[in-house]
């Protein structure tokens, strides 16, 4: 019992290396690829180059990460749709008022006895 325990622990012991192992391959590789692309726009252009982040993540990693980016795009332009359509409404409320301000008359003087006139 104990040794099929430990066999089983074994193996997952040596599948977690092999898996270390081969990212830290492929990070490797991307590094040294990264590395070589620098130096040939240094040497095309004898000065200093001005690189941008490079992201480096496994495939399904980053179908993920585009998808999550994908959904972030979708929520920042219904955002910004329902800020447009705020602004279109405050827009036509307050035109409203200044139609209901500039039409309105007046033809009794109803109220005027709750205001006090100090002259």
């Amino acid at each position: 019992m104990t040794v099929d325990l430990i066999e089983k622990e074994n193996s997952m012991l040596k599948a977690n290396n092999t898996v270390s192992n081969v990212h830290c391959t492929i990070m490797r590789r991307a590094a040294t690829t990264a590395n070589t692309d620098l130096d040939r726009q240094k040497h095309t252009t004898h000065r200093p180059v001005k690189t941008s982040t490079c992201y480096i993540a496994h495939p399904a990693i980053e179908d993920e990460w585009n998808a999550s980016q994908q959904d972030k795009a979708q929520h920042a332009k219904e955002t910004t749709e329902v800020e447009a359509q705020r602004a279109i409404d405050k827009a036509l409320h307050e035109t409203r008022i200044q139609e209901e301000i500039r039409t309105r008359s007046f033809s009794s003087v109803s109220n005027l006895h709750s205001f006090h006139f100090n002259f």
